[in-house]
């Protein structure tokens, strides 16, 4: 996340640029984070979750397609203009949760059985 924001801080066009795009880097960079969170934990844990990790991050990428589809329908034809903890909150509910629903089956695989 902060191999994206620093050089746009630095070149100051943060703040500035039009659409959803802040609130989406914002998100996906935070959802990154903790899925390699949990990936640490479960791998003190001695559980082997690299598979998960990549479907989870794999699916952040792909759930950013639905997302900008949504917010450009909601900005575009529909004319709704949402403010900046609006879009942060949707876009983290949408890329959240398709990395959740690609990655879930996966997860569970790798938990251990008792």
């Amino acid at each position: 996340m902060s191999l994206v924001i620093i050089p746009l801080l630095s070149a100051g066009i943060w703040g500035k640029i039009p659409g959803p795009i802040e609130p989406i880097i914002i998100t996906v960079g935070g959802c990154s984070m903790a899925g390699i969170f949990q990936y640490i934990v479960l791998r003190q844990n001695q559980i082997r979750a690299g598979k998960w990790l990549g479907v989870w991050i794999g699916s952040l990428l792909l759930g950013l397609v639905p997302t900008a589809v949504i917010f450009m329908m909601l900005e575009g034809p529909l004319g709704i203009a949402l403010y900046w903890p609006v879009e942060v909150a949707l876009s983290g509910l949408l890329i959240g949760g398709f990395a959740a629903l690609f990655s879930g089956h996966i997860f569970l695989k790798t938990l251990p059985e008792d």
